[in-house]
């Protein structure tokens, strides 16, 4: 999986422009990026900006996350702020819902090239989904004064009931937002908009720090002083529960839950199932069914890309699982590359010239590795890391 990156600025004459981007920049990518940078707002006068992270979808369709570094670069002879320069790092929603919604990981794994002009590199992204936090690492947190903790707390309750929250400061406050954003669940983080530091709300924010001078657009938002008041809720008390009890599987449980809107979602999905089963349930039976015969294995790789790659705990079941069934093959590895090297040993590929490596995430790897071997259900959608697992081991018990 590739990463784009492009520079927007202005630096010395000839007015905000494009500065450099990668070979895979699209051209169609151009225009919703440029108002990104654009509505971080006009600079409040006396105000800098050293460093920030801005993260929002790169348009309307959500498809793409834009991890913005924002930084002035250096200061001008009468001792003002210098050029204000923008690096995109545009990530694929699935990939970075993969990686723990983490922007703050992302964008310190590639940092930007400043001076680079006309043609940036496009990047490799080789990194791993991350591990879950351990209690130790959020009580070391949550140790600090209690009206800082009490924010803590109450923002993170905030932000997954919805609502929105902003830190009144002259400067950008990283090392705050990022300790925040450690507390809320996986799915809460991919849904939300954030800015360690702005010059103002075009972008709809949802966690957000700014100058004093910008208070008025952020009057829907609770203020730090109102946040360590916020009523206590479900949340909350379970994570503060959790750390305090040193109950890393109730930790875990927690941050990997559904947000609401995902809930929601499910809720009416299975309100339209139960409708439609309803409705074909009062459907007359017509005849017999007409036996049929099962298809023939496809000479060709079936379109993997349409399946959904895996969501961050199954992912990490795979990996696990993995590295289980390889070891027990007597190789080492814990990659769909691995397996795949490991099942040749013992099961004979229908198609040996394929290549796994081509799917672009794990998910669509493991199920291309079941076609390449010839295993029944590869492209069946409903089956989880449990199943697909299973059809491979009964593959092995059927060898001669």
């Amino acid at each position: 999986m590739h990463l784009e990156q492009a520079i927007y600025g202005n630096p010395g004459q000839g007015g905000f422009r494009w500065l450099a981007r990668s070979p895979g920049f699209r051209d169609e990518w151009l225009e919703p990026a440029r108002d990104l940078c654009t509505r971080f707002g006009d600079r409040p006068t006396g105000v800098a900006c050293p460093e920030a992270l801005l993260v929002v979808p790169l348009n309307q369709h959500k498809r793409q996350q834009a991890i913005i570094r924002v930084a002035d670069q250096g200061e001008e002879e009468t001792g003002r702020p210098g050029a204000l320069l923008f690096r995109l790092l545009i990530v694929p929603q699935p990939l970075y819902v993969q990686l723990g919604a983490d922007p703050f990981r992302l964008d310190e794994t590639y940092e930007p090239d400043w001076q680079a002009r006309q043609v940036l590199p496009s990047l490799s992204c080789t990194l791993s989904p991350p591990l879950l936090p351990t209690v130790e690492r959020l009580a070391r947190i949550l140790d600090v004064a209690p009206e800082r903790t009490a924010w803590l707390l109450g923002s993170a309750q905030i932000l997954v009931d919805g609502g929105k929250v902003w830190l009144e400061r002259p400067q950008p406050e990283p090392r705050l937002v990022r300790e925040l954003w450690e507390l809320l669940p996986y799915s809460t983080r991919a849904e939300l908009r954030l800015a360690t530091f702005c010059f103002g709300n075009a972008h709809q924010l949802h966690l957000a720090v700014a100058p004093p001078q910008r208070r008025g657009e952020f009057a829907h938002f609770t203020p730090e002083e109102a946040a360590g008041e916020y009523p206590e809720g479900h949340y909350e008390l379970a994570l503060q529960t959790a750390v305090e009890s040193g109950d890393q599987a109730g930790l875990e449980a927690l941050l990997l839950r559904r947000s609401r809107r995902q809930t929601w979602h499910m809720g009416l999905l299975l309100l339209l199932v139960m409708v439609v089963v309803a409705f074909l349930s009062r459907l007359p039976t017509i005849g017999s069914p007409t036996p049929t015969e099962p298809p023939a294995v496809q000479a060709t790789m079936p379109n993997f890309e349409t399946i959904p790659a895996f969501d961050i705990p199954s992912a990490l079941e795979a990996k696990r699982r993995t590295a289980e069934l390889v070891r027990e093959l007597g190789d080492t590895g814990d990659t769909p590359a691995d397996l795949d090297r490991a099942l040749a040993k013992h099961l004979k590929p229908r198609y040996p010239t394929a290549d796994v490596g081509v799917m672009q995430n794990s998910a669509r790897q493991l199920r291309a590795l079941l076609w390449k071997f010839g295993i029944a259900d590869a492209d069946n959608p409903h089956l989880g890391v449990a199943e697909l697992f299973e059809r491979i081991r009964e593959a092995l018990d059927r060898r001669e």
